[in-house]
């Protein structure tokens, strides 16, 4: 009995566990398979992403994952630049201050940062790849921007600040002039900037996008040197003033004079720790100050190269070089005159100062011949001509270099009467106006066709609104400023040289240089689009009802196709079409008001007046009533005029 009740239990039991196994079997089997699963997915996730940013990798405020190096190095490009034109705060002493990144020179290092994007998770073996691939689950690895900056450029900024904030700053002592005399003020203690703090602060604040502020601390530091060093500089620096200074030029005929006063008031100090010193210098900006009467008495200035034209003949007038003084080297030969026991030295002459335009510039030029030359007329004697000749005056001589883009309107600048200009007519919105500077469009229209039978690159004209006869057809253009301009480019591998000439009633552009034998036909082509002028009708009860007077004949419009073919000397051409379009010209006619249309400016209603010597018998005055509603025909309102 007892022997069957074990026999039972033992055979519940294995009952029991066969039916725990397939339970423990599936735990077991996940207790393996997970492991290799996660290693599966994230070996996976290494070969996908091969060359490109890992997931949860973030830079500042934009996600970087998945991106290859091109497109991370794009994008870092973009937040370099924001970075930049946002200024950082600095507070220091109570005060704040702002700067612009850019003026210590600050940016982002975009191939170095590019470079820490992508290692990020690809650095230190694959168990700590994995658990930081893991972590990446619950939070995001964040790369602040490698940010770089110039040293110098920071401690100028920092030098600033502490003039401004600080009141205590350290001192090193130093030597200077006070009353005509030497005095000495010793070294003190002091505070400034900590700048080791401001250093390591400074690029995680310029790696933000935001909170881009930082609180600057101070330090109390030691002056640089002991107060012995600036009593021995004193006593150095009286001995070196002790007498006045002669300095001549070795052929003795430049010499120049300065006085103990000068002297003084021109030596300054400055440390030095290796070896512990205070330096005595001469500033040359004093010696500048001390010498400017010798200057003017002793230097020279060279004399540019020019261009002079005889009879369209261009020659090189040779520069020569000029006499100067350089302030510093007087100051550096100052410190070895002093130092001699005479107190004289040689005075540093540069005999060869060379002008900024040599012979050898003007020669390299090329400026061989005259290329193209235009003229056109004008009346005599009226303010517009003053403006002419002005604008001519302020572009003869201009020299413009092979491949160089030239605007006239940059060369001349406004049209002032400070820069001598008149008030003269021009065209404003249709009307003739007086304006300062009218008339100058004249010289426009004769350098753009100097420039168009030259065969040079014209990049910007306009042509007039309205035709003037004495500006050939469509080859014409205004000026204005700033807009509009004419522009062109030298486009030849010679100079340009621009000389202008005028009379009381001719102006001419003649251009010089070397055009590589280009051959230009210039174009136009017969009027079309032809366009009747509108008719104004001006009320004027002087005029009788029957009459009219013409104020303005007014003008046709029309349009023309304008071209230049340009044959080059290897035979290619280069063609050019441009359609120019002429506005017409209001007609304005002087009628009775009773002549004016309703809705027109100066209608009245009223009815025209029937002439007071008219006989008609009954039939005609039924025949006027009638037609006392009907106005007389103007006349051809098509009738075109050019004006002037």
């Amino acid at each position: 009995m007892f022997q069957a009740s074990r026999l039972a239990v033992r055979a519940r039991r294995t009952r029991d566990l066969v039916r725990q196994q397939p339970a423990l079997a599936l735990a077991t089997g996940l207790l393996v398979v997970m492991p290799l699963c996660v290693l599966l997915a994230w070996g996976a996730g290494r070969v996908w992403r091969h060359g490109k940013v890992l997931p949860g990798v973030w830079v500042n405020e934009f996600v970087a994952s998945g991106l290859t190096r091109p497109e991370l190095e794009r994008d870092l490009s973009l937040l370099a630049r924001r970075l930049n034109e946002r200024p950082v705060r600095v507070s220091l002493e109570g005060l704040v201050f702002r700067f612009q990144p850019k003026q210590i020179d600050a940016k982002v290092d975009v191939r170095s940062t590019a470079g820490a994007v992508l290692s990020a998770g690809r650095e230190h073996g694959l168990l700590a790849e994995l658990s930081w691939w893991v972590a990446r689950f619950f939070s995001p690895h964040r790369v602040a921007p490698r940010v770089e900056y110039d040293p110098k450029k920071l401690e100028q900024l920092i030098t600033e600040w502490e003039r401004a904030a600080i009141s205590d700053p350290p001192a090193p002592g130093e030597i200077r002039s006070q009353g005509g005399r030497l005095v000495m003020e010793a070294p003190r203690m002091g505070r400034r900037i900590d700048r080791k703090r401001l250093r390591r602060e400074l690029p995680h604040v310029l790696s933000r996008s935001t909170q881009r502020s930082l609180e600057l601390d101070t330090e109390r530091v030691k002056p640089t040197l002991e107060k012995q060093y600036v009593q021995e500089a004193l006593q150095r620096a009286e001995h070196m003033v002790r007498a006045p200074v002669q300095l001549a030029s070795l052929d003795g005929q430049l010499v120049v004079n300065l006085t103990r006063g000068e002297l003084v008031g021109a030596i300054r100090s400055r440390p030095r720790l290796n070896p512990a010193r205070l330096e005595l210098v001469f500033d040359a900006d004093a010696v500048e100050a001390a010498i400017a009467p010798d200057k003017q008495r002793l230097e020279a200035e060279p004399k540019n190269a020019s261009f002079r034209v005889d009879n369209d003949r261009v020659s090189i007038v040779p520069g020569r070089p000029g006499i100067r003084l350089d302030p510093a080297a007087v100051a550096e030969a100052l410190m070895h005159a002093v130092l001699a026991k005479a107190h004289v030295g040689e005075l540093p002459v540069d005999r060869d100062a060379r002008p900024a335009f040599t012979t050898e510039d003007a020669r390299a030029l090329n400026i061989v011949e005259l290329v193209g030359r235009f003229s056109t007329r004008h009346a005599c004697c009226q303010p517009r001509v003053q403006n002419i000749h002005r604008i001519a005056e302020l572009l003869d001589g201009t020299l413009v270099k092979p491949g160089e883009v030239f605007s006239v309107n940059e060369k001349v600048g406004p049209r002032t009467t400070a820069n001598g200009f008149v008030p003269a007519p021009t065209i404003v919105e249709g009307d003739m106006e007086d304006t300062v500077g009218g008339g100058v469009s004249q010289f426009a229209t004769t350098l753009f066709n100097a420039l168009l039978h030259a065969g040079y690159d014209i990049i910007e004209r306009q042509p007039h609104s309205y035709w003037f006869p004495r500006y050939p057809m469509g080859h014409e253009a205004t000026l204005s400023y700033p807009k509009p301009d004419i522009i062109f480019k030298n486009d030849t591998k010679s100079g340009l040289l621009i000389k202008t000439e005028y009379t009381d009633t001719r102006i001419t552009v003649k251009l010089f240089g070397d055009n590589e034998g280009r051959k230009i036909k210039a174009t136009v082509s017969p009027r079309q689009d032809i366009i009747d002028p509108p008719v104004e009708l001006v009320a004027d009860s002087s005029v009788e009802p029957d009459e009219e007077k013409v104020l303005d004949a007014g003008m046709v419009g029309w349009s023309v196709i304008t071209g230049r073919v340009i044959t080059f000397q290897d035979g290619t051409q280069k063609v050019e079409k441009r359609k120019v379009t002429y506005m017409p010209r209001v007609r304005r006619i002087r009628v009775h008001p009773c002549r004016i249309p309703e809705g027109e400016e100066g209608h009245t209603g009223q009815d025209c007046p029937e002439p007071a010597d008219a006989e008609m018998d009954e039939t005609d005055t039924a025949s006027a009533s009638d037609s006392s509603d009907s106005k007389p025909p103007l006349s051809d309102s098509a009738a075109s005029a050019e004006i002037d």
